[in-house]
């Protein structure tokens, strides 16, 4: 009775500390980002605070999506004023960061039935 009562508890615990499916992805696009940080860390700084905003605004996709466009301005900005050649790889990333997070911001204005004009998911369904 005890094993059962302790393996209950523990899967338990397992559902309450682990974090949403989407989360993990933001998480790693951020992580990949910053090894970016030091290019120039006031658009770094810029495209994290726009990427939080974002994330608070998720369930007002239309207030999102223009924080979302500014952290990505700032994203492509490290790749333009610097001597590394990190353009291509600063634009593929600014790229899955658009289509991630609109797309949690399509998902949102679909469950209240709000119009939402994408960018990045439209460029997807293009290729």
């Amino acid at each position: 009775m005890f094993f059962i009562f302790a393996l209950v508890a523990v899967y338990m615990v397992f559902l309450l500390t682990r974090t949403p499916p989407g989360m993990d992805t933001f998480e790693a696009l951020k992580t990949e980002a910053h090894k970016y940080s030091g290019v120039n860390p006031e658009e770094y700084k810029a495209f994290l605070s726009d990427l939080r905003l974002c994330e608070l605004y998720f369930t007002e996709p239309t207030q999102g999506a223009v924080f979302l466009r500014r952290a990505i301005d700032h994203l492509q900005n490290l790749g333009i004023y610097n001597d590394y050649d990190i353009h291509d790889e600063i634009e593929d990333l600014a790229f899955r960061v658009g289509w991630a997070y609109e797309k949690e911001l399509q998902r949102n204005a679909m469950a209240q039935k709000l119009r939402f004009q994408t960018r990045y998911l439209n460029e997807r369904l293009d290729e």
